[in-house]
This record gives C-alpha cells, structure tokens and sequence, in this order.
C-alpha cells in the first residue's frame, strides 16, 4: 500500500519581519529553517543567531545585524514550490568557505553513489519524497557511510534540512560529499556554496547554468542516472583517479 507523503506550509519570520513560506513535509522544521538561513546566505555567522523558535508551522528567528528590507525573495524551479532569498551577487564572499583540497577516490564514490540511489529510490516509490545525505569525508567515504540524510517533499527542502541536521549536530558540510535525488539546478549549486560543500552527487542531469556557477568556485558537480556510472560535469581534479572517460558531454566545464 501506497503511503501519500504529507504537506504542509511553513511561515518564517526574520527578526518580526515575514521571509518566505516553504511548502514542506512537516516535522523537524528547525532543521528545515536552520538549513534554509545558512544556505540562502542569511545566517552568515552561527553566533548572529540570538534566538530561533518553532511552534507548530510558524518558525520565528532572531539574527543579529540582518537587514530584512534588503532580501530579495524569488520562487525557483522545483517540487515543494521551492523558494529563494539570497542573492547570486553575494556568492563570492563564500568562496573561501570551500576548501579547495577536498577530494575523494573514484572507487569510493561509485560506491557512495550506489548506496544512495538505493536508498533514494525506496523512499520515492514507498513515500513520494526527495531524498538527501551528506557523506563524511574524513575519514574516507565508505559504503553506507550517510552521518545525515533527510527527506522532503521538495528538493530545495530535502538539501535545507540535511544542512540544518548537520549544523545543528555539531557536523561541518564543508569537508562532505552532498547527494540529492533531484536535479541539480542553479539554485541549489548557490545553496551548496554558501554552505561551503566541494562536491555534489545528483542522480539526474544538472543545469548548464548549474555547471557553470559550480566550475567559477571549483565545486565538483557529479550527475548519475540512478545509481549508473558517476559522469563528472566540473571539479574533475576532486575525484581520484578519475579521467575523461567520467567527464560528461562535451568535457568537464572550465574553471576561472
């Protein structure tokens, strides 16, 4: 028997000022809220944050030196009727957040991806939602090694909650692999580097305007078909041991 996935809408307020409504599975919403201010660039520095509360759908959050006037809100592409608040043009002062001597082996990854796409696609057939995990990195990935997963019924949720989760535990998505089951777009590239992560893993094709922005802050971008051969589409020098033969059409993208 089919179980449907439940929806609900969520009301954030910054500092008494209304931010967005995220349509959203319920439960766990300060995760959901935590990752969305951190990926969206609002949260900068965790100590800004003075106070962040939930009660029932209505999250309400306190951050320090945050102009709400000044964010900017667009729906972007997406199930869960995805939204976004932080501006591109920001996006270079996160740069250094990304480190740039991340890597992980080919064979590690493959075996990563694989894992993940079986436990993705059960989640989808069984309950309809998005899946995402962050995969440790330090030690070296292993199979089944997921510290963090969420699910959501949009993807954008789906990556905001596994970033709450683990920021929240006390984890850091800077030295970690991110996977999601949805496509990787533009919009969720800036969210992966406003958290500081080096390599995605989508089990789809990415956006050319993805590929793009991920190759200017040398994030390596990994597309799989369900759990097929990983094709890497930019960041080639991340993966061990990887070749053109992993690159996607037309080669890895160029990096700045």
């Amino acid at each position: 028997m089919i179980r449907l996935p439940y929806e609900a809408v969520a009301d954030i307020t910054v500092n008494g000022s209304f931010l967005a409504s995220l349509h959203c599975s319920p439960g766990e919403l300060d995760e959901l809220a935590y990752g969305f201010l951190v990926s969206e660039g609002i949260l900068k520095d965790p100590a800004a944050l003075k106070g962040l509360v939930v009660e029932g759908t209505r999250i309400c959050a306190q951050i320090e030196g945050v102009d709400t006037s000044r964010l900017r809100l667009s729906l972007v592409s997406g199930c869960g009727r995805g939204v976004s608040i932080g501006s591109l043009d920001e996006l270079m002062d996160c740069a250094s957040k990304i480190n740039l001597g991340f890597t992980v082996k080919l064979a590690e990854l493959r075996q990563l991806v694989k894992d993940f796409a079986r436990h993705s696609i059960l989640e989808r057939e069984s309950r309809g939602l998005h899946f995402a995990a962050l995969a440790a990195a330090s030690p070296a990935p292993s199979s089944g090694q997921f510290p963090f997963t969420a699910q959501d019924i949009g993807r954008h949720n789906a990556i905001d909650r596994v970033v709450g989760k683990c920021l929240l535990s006390g984890g850091d998505p800077c030295s970690m692999v991110l996977f999601t089951s949805g496509r990787l777009s533009l919009d969720m590239v800036a969210k992966a580097i406003r958290c500081g992560i080096p390599i995605a893993v989508a089990l789809s094709v990415p956006t050319k305007g993805a590929v793009d922005l991920a190759a200017r802050f040398h994030l390596c971008i990994v597309g799989s078909g369900k759990g097929a051969k990983p094709i890497i589409y930019s960041g080639l020098m991340r993966i061990e041991g990887a070749g053109a033969e992993e690159c996607g059409d037309g080669g890895v993208a160029q990096e700045e």
